[in-house]
């Protein structure tokens, strides 16, 4: 997570100081507020996660064979005979 600027922490202390009636004695708390009220902006407006796209399916292996030979008949061109 990025860090927050200490300005953008300041303000918002302030911000919770005035929001609470200026009360004295309470600046570390306003502080702390502050603070975790920023971070916790900073993760919701942070893009979802994506999972990993699904990996491609594995190749079958055919042992080095045409897929013709993989099937049982030859690769090589036909000659002009007919069926036998």
């Amino acid at each position: 997570m990025g860090e927050i600027p200490e300005e953008a922490i300041r303000m918002r202390a302030y911000h919770i100081w005035e929001r609470e009636g200026r009360p004295h004695g309470r600046d570390h708390e306003h502080w702390v507020q502050a603070r975790i009220e920023l971070d916790a902006e900073v993760v919701r407006l942070q893009p979802p996660r994506r999972a990993a796209p699904p990996a491609p399916p594995q190749a079958r292996s055919n042992g080095g064979k045409s897929p013709a030979a993989k099937q049982g008949r030859s690769s090589a061109p036909r000659s002009g005979r007919g069926k036998r």
